[in-house]
């Protein structure tokens, strides 16, 4: 594989299969990272989820997909790389499948937490995969294919979870978004029963005439075909004999790269980005991204949900747009340009919050019907967001309505959450009598804001997540 050079090969059918099916294989990694981020407006009032509920349901498939990532390397060697896809794809499924008829935030976070295996053996497998099957002369363009996949099941995810969110019955329609997110997967599991092993893997094992077979099928039946497949064979033999952890070659692989200067360098370097990228707030920005839009001030939750598919967008063609670039302007340039972005975005993102802080509504109204035990009065607009068991109440049509603010408890029995769309006293409260205003509120012109705050800032997190994700998208390779 390694001393490919002919460019003018044509692609066998069996290298247009593994690709292909290979490829897609990033798809599901990107839809069951982001469909959360929509999903989880609709869950966490379903479900009631305080902030650690929400953190848990979220960082429990990120736990997952990194212990099972070095789980993952293990088992390339010991099983082999088709069967490790094969098991990625049967975690997805059961992921959807128990997502989906979750009937509490326990199996919620235990669906989540499969997916998580899922995406940390796909995410380790998929591209070593790619890079021992495919020939040098289309290795670049197939393992570049991958991340971009990746973004655009991230995009297919918003668009989803906004579609689905028009649906009247909103106990299915969350459900809805996990479950076609296996569609894809169950065309990925049929077709791996088609595809070769990674030709190395066997050669490791010393199946050497099955590797020929493998390679002769991606290169060809044609002299020149079988020649290539021939060479590969030998180079392959030869690079694991130097490279195989057998008696004659123990110790620790990273403690030898690390005694090395040059692999030093590379190692640090490669694992020092991968590390900044990873600590730019990504994650958060990525799972949360529906979350931050409502908290921005965006009422509605499909409104909210549209925008995250707008910023989604921008992720998506960022990284098509650095697939363009990487080969042009080379990759020490375009990692400097995203890090650059990647700072003016989350500097704009915290501007941007922090004039929706200072300029929230003070919580000055007294309702005439206060309870002195609520705590939630003490709070301003800003402050009671954040409290899952308060909201601002405010006269939307008044010549002040920063004047008519107060922040008061949400509907509830005792500690049982009934709604959060009311509140448990005052003019925010349900309306139990035939007023004449066509309200269902106990006032006329009244509004109840829930986890964000009414503000004329909601652009600046919107635009500033916008330019965040295009900007880390451009160097992501």
């Amino acid at each position: 594989m390694d001393l490919q050079r002919s460019s003018t090969m044509r692609c066998s059918p069996t290298l247009i299969l593994l690709g292909t099916v290979a490829v897609l294989g990033g798809f599901p990694l990107g839809y069951f990272t982001a469909i959360v981020s929509g999903a989880m407006l609709i869950i966490r009032e379903q479900f009631h989820l305080n902030d650690q509920w929400q953190q848990l349901t979220v960082s429990t498939t990120v736990a997952s997909a990194a212990v099972f990532s070095l789980v993952g390397g293990w088992l390339n060697h010991k099983i082999g790389r088709r069967k490790v896809i094969l098991n990625s794809c049967l975690f997805y499924i059961i992921g959807s499948i128990v997502t989906s008829v979750a009937n509490g935030k326990e199996v919620l976070i235990f669906g989540r937490f499969i997916h998580g295996i899922a995406i940390g053996l796909s995410s380790c497998t998929i591209p070593v995969y790619l890079a021992e099957c495919v020939p040098t002369n289309v290795r670049g363009r197939m393992l570049i294919l991958f991340p971009v996949l990746i973004t655009f099941g991230q995009w297919i995810a918003c668009i989803s979870a906004a579609s689905f969110s028009y649906m009247q019955d909103k106990n299915s329609s969350w459900r809805i978004m996990y479950s076609v997110g296996g569609i894809p997967v169950l065309f990925q599991l049929m077709s791996l029963p088609f595809m070769p092993e990674s030709p190395r893997w066997l050669i490791s094992k010393g199946r050497k005439e099955e590797a020929f077979k493998v390679l002769k099928s991606i290169y060809g039946e044609s002299d020149h075909g079988i020649a290539m497949a021939q060479i590969n064979v030998e180079s392959i033999t030869e690079t694991s004999r130097t490279t195989d952890p057998s008696s004659e070659n123990k110790g620790f692989a990273l403690l030898k790269m690390m005694k090395k200067r040059t692999t030093r360098k590379a190692l640090i370097v490669g694992c020092a980005l991968q590390m900044f990228q990873q600590l730019s707030a990504i994650n958060v920005v990525m799972y949360y991204s529906a979350s931050i839009i409502r908290m921005g001030g965006v009422r509605n939750e499909t409104t909210a949900m549209w925008m995250s598919a707008v910023t989604s967008t921008a992720n998506f063609l960022g990284t098509v747009l650095g697939a363009y670039l990487i080969e042009r302007l080379g990759r020490r340039l375009l990692v400097f340009l995203s890090l650059t972005g990647v700072i003016f975005g989350l500097l704009l993102m915290g501007t941007g919050f922090h004039l929706i802080s200072i300029h929230a509504m003070p919580g000055k109204f007294v309702e005439s019907n206060r309870p002195a035990t609520d705590h939630c009065i003490q709070f301003n607009c800003d402050d009671c967001s954040y409290d899952p068991n308060c909201g601002f109440c405010f006269n939307s049509a008044a010549y002040h309505p920063q004047l008519t603010g107060t922040c008061v408890s949400i509907s509830k029995n005792g500690s049982e959450i009934l709604s959060t769309e009311y509140a448990l006293y005052g003019r925010c409260s349900k309306k139990v009598n035939n007023q004449n205003f066509k309200s269902s509120y106990n006032a006329p012109n009244v509004q109840f804001d829930y986890g964000f705050c009414t503000t004329r800032y909601s652009w600046i997190p919107i635009l500033a997540m916008t330019s965040f994700l295009c900007f880390f998208s451009i160097g992501y390779f």
